[in-house]
């Protein structure tokens, strides 16, 4: 990558995940790391955004599309 700086996700504790992080990683072959911050990226982007919690965002903007589409990027 051309920015080292740019940052890719944050993880569970709201940290930047950034793209020497991940460079990182892959050298040292840390699949724990890698696979926590694969998890962080996708839970924030595909599953997060329907994580529904106000009745009225639920009953005038929930998106079956949009859901629908999620499940079938995630598979």
């Amino acid at each position: 990558m051309n920015d080292p700086n740019i940052i890719l996700a944050l993880d569970k504790d709201g940290n930047e995940i950034t793209a020497q992080n991940v460079n990182e990683w892959l050298l040292a072959r840390n699949k724990l790391k890698l696979s926590d911050f694969f998890y962080d990226r996708f839970h924030g982007r595909y599953l997060k955004p329907f994580d529904y919690c106000d009745e009225k965002y639920i009953r005038e903007y929930k998106s079956g599309f949009a859901i629908m589409t999620s499940c079938c990027l995630l598979y």
